[in-house]
């Protein structure tokens, strides 16, 4: 999964789920990219707006994980796009005052595998703006079981790792500089490093 890279959308879904709100967006018809940039870490960035740059198979789906918390979710997901390409990202949905869920955005990338590393590290993927982040990806590294992030101010939020993924939602500005940590069932530092320091979407 690359880091960080956002996929916007005002995509809605008369779907009372957040499951359903995230596969009609992903299936939707691909879109040019709106904006495409290269990280200092060498991550390709690419934002899109009313959908993605592939559309998936809707029948290859597949629901990792799902989180909710008030009005909103996150999903990790893998699935095929229409080439037969391997995906896997993290999405998310909010419910509105009718009661109805809208896609929200989503991080993710094509392929499989990720770089091995030393030490436990997350592989995160995250959106927001200056008020919220969403940020999910997978954990790698034996005995971490909690995943923080925290930001220049000593803010944190965090979740306990399932299925090898964590996903965090919180009302802090997605552009900071956060310190993600990895903790055993100990609470007991295993690894940490650094993530975000963006501009806000």
């Amino acid at each position: 999964m690359a880091s960080r890279r956002a996929r916007c959308s005002g995509v809605t879904s008369n779907q009372m789920d957040a499951v359903d709100a995230v596969r009609a967006w992903l299936t939707a018809p691909p879109v040019p990219a709106a904006t495409t940039r290269t990280d200092p870490g060498g991550w390709v960035a690419t934002t899109y707006a009313g959908g993605s740059g592939h559309q998936a198979q809707s029948n290859s789906i597949r629901v990792l994980r799902e989180k909710v918390e008030g009005g909103r979710a996150l999903l990790a997901v893998e699935y095929l796009d229409t080439e037969g390409r391997f995906h896997s990202g993290v999405y998310g949905a909010v419910q509105t005052e009718a009661g109805t869920w809208a896609f929200s955005g989503g991080a993710g990338g094509a392929g499989e595998g990720e770089p091995a590393r030393s030490q436990p590290w997350a592989n995160l993927g995250g959106w927001g703006n200056r008020k919220f982040l969403c940020a999910g990806g997978r954990v790698h590294g034996d005995g971490v079981s909690r995943v923080r992030l925290v930001n220049p101010e000593g803010l944190s939020i965090e979740d306990q790792v399932e299925h090898g993924i964590a996903l965090l939602i919180g009302d802090m500005a997605f552009s900071d500089a956060y310190r993600v940590e990895l903790l055993d069932a100990s609470d007991r530092l295993l690894a940490s490093h650094p993530w975000g320091g963006l501009p806000a979407a």
